[in-house]
């Protein structure tokens, strides 16, 4: 069993009953009904997928300077979000094969819910990207429990967890143990204090 953690305010399982098979159309603004039924999409799926988008903005705006992040943040509070996640549709045929299914749940917006995520179209050879409603990331936090298998094997795959709990991509652990390998460097006699 693995544990991820996502917004409070995402509660995908009461969003699937309250919708009632049934989408708004945003051209429309009328109701229609999906063309297969969201109650037999795999939530622990739906939930990792969203933690892939969560994390990954979360991480891209730690890396901006203060003033690239005071567009995006005041006050401790998410006032903006264009932070665009690839994910491209071999990552997300390992998680779900259905995948296609719920990306069109989470790209939709239902009754009394706003759509947990915006899509930027397919070009030039590059994948889909997301971005996570803004609304929903400023509700605080909740931790949810995986088990099935087919996602364990995919966090295990890209992701290790160090002893600090760091998620630490893979192959960027292969990089630094190249370079140690690769460059014989004694570091002892470097100072502490730089």
């Amino acid at each position: 069993m693995k544990k991820i953690f996502i917004p409070n305010k995402i509660d995908i399982e009461k969003i699937i009953i309250a919708s009632n098979n049934q989408f708004l159309n945003s051209i429309t603004g009328k109701l229609e009904k999906y063309d297969f039924d969201i109650k037999k999409l795999r939530i622990e799926s739906i939930y990792y997928i969203l933690y892939l988008i969560f994390y990954s903005t979360i991480h891209r705006l730690n890396v901006k300077n203060q003033e690239e992040k005071n567009k995006y943040v005041n006050t401790n509070q998410f006032i903006f979000n264009d932070v665009y996640i690839d994910l491209p549709s071999t990552l997300l045929q390992s998680i779900d094969r259905d995948y296609h299914k719920i990306m069109k749940f989470l790209t939709n917006q239902h009754l009394n819910y706003d759509n947990l995520l915006f899509r930027n179209e397919y070009k030039n050879g590059k994948s889909f990207s997301y971005s996570m409603n803004y609304t929903y990331i400023n509700s605080g936090y909740k931790i949810i429990d995986l088990s099935r298998l087919s996602i364990i094997n995919n966090i295990k795959k890209n992701c290790t967890i160090s002893i600090k709990g760091k998620i630490i991509d893979k192959k960027l652990k292969k990089l630094k143990n190249d370079f140690l390998t690769k460059f014989d460097i004694n570091f002892d006699k470097l100072s502490n204090k730089l």
